[in-house]
């Protein structure tokens, strides 16, 4: 993936992914596509890439204050939590 599919913005405070953190993604997205699944949609991954783990306080920074925890950018794919 080329560097400008990535949000700029969200990758100025973004953290490495450790091991634990990509197993509870991976969790997460199993248990979310068998969620979707049921209620008769279709799963789509969201491509690691795509998910930042970021720095305290960067959520804060980056609305200035209007969010605490995440950010989401549905038309990207792209989510950023903290």
């Amino acid at each position: 993936m080329t560097k400008e599919a990535r949000s700029k913005k969200l990758t100025k405070y973004e953290i490495d992914k450790s091991p634990e953190d990509l197993e509870i993604l991976k969790k997460t997205e199993f248990v979310v596509d068998k969620i979707v699944s049921r209620y008769g949609g279709e799963p789509k991954a969201i491509p690691l890439d795509h998910i930042y783990i970021l720095k305290p306080g960067s959520v804060l920074t980056m609305t200035d204050g209007e969010l605490a925890s995440c950010i989401c950018k549905p038309l990207g794919l792209k989510v950023g939590v903290q």
